[in-house]
């Protein structure tokens, strides 16, 4: 086989390998966490959602899991950032500070599809996450 052909055909399967592997690790829901360090709220949610995602293995899924931390004016102006980033500024100006929850967003449209509070139980969190995955 000529050698143009061949570097081709190599190209033209690194790029469908590259192709496939982006849309597999594209998310299709994210669950951001509004922290804060001073958060009680914060404290008591962090242990809950750590054991619902071992237990139902939901870092394995289509859900990005992103934590955005408003303890003070420096990591406020990050967080922002990276609201933008992800597309989800408006979910992000919406909160206006609160902290103590995760936001469940649809990816693709930044639309906000619910809330895990830290006062759930660990089932009650799995089964919000379970219902998007």
């Amino acid at each position: 086989m000529p050698y143009v052909v061949k570097a081709f055909c190599v190209s033209c399967l690194l790029l469908f390998i590259s192709s496939s592997y982006a849309d597999m690790t594209k998310p299709r829901f994210l669950a951001v966490s509004f922290h804060a360090d001073w958060c009680n709220g914060c404290k008591a949610l962090a242990p809950k959602i750590k054991q619902a995602r071992a237990q139902a293995n939901l870092d394995q899924s289509g859900i990005l899991f992103v934590k955005l931390d408003l303890t003070n004016e420096n990591t406020s102006h990050q967080a922002a950032m990276l609201a933008e980033s992800l597309g989800i500024s408006d979910v992000f100006n919406d909160n206006d500070g609160n902290t103590g929850y995760i936001a469940v967003i649809e990816a693709s449209t930044g639309i906000l599809l619910s809330r895990i509070l830290y006062k759930d139980s660990v089932d009650e969190m799995i089964h919000s996450l379970d219902l998007i995955k």
